[in-house]
């Protein structure tokens, strides 16, 4: 469920959340992997200077999960 608004993103759309504490290629790195290894999330991307992620939400993805990965790095979503 996006947090702004309360909608439910569909498989296919493509989602950017913001993420604190992402500072260099390495960090990045990091989340592009942990997200490409859910197998549910495709075409990750990170934009470092305005601390956002986006990605297309596969079949069965679910934003909380996604976030609770990008998290686990240390980041927070």
């Amino acid at each position: 469920m996006c947090d702004h608004c309360g909608c439910t993103p569909v498989h296919g759309e493509t989602v950017s959340i913001p993420v604190k504490g992402m500072h260099c290629d390495h960090c990045s790195e990091a989340v592009i992997k942990a997200l490409n290894d859910m197998g549910n999330v495709h075409h990750v991307s990170v934009d470092l200077a305005a601390g956002q992620v986006s990605f297309a939400l596969g079949h069965g993805a679910d934003l909380a999960t996604i976030k609770e990965a990008i998290n686990d790095l240390g980041f927070e979503a």
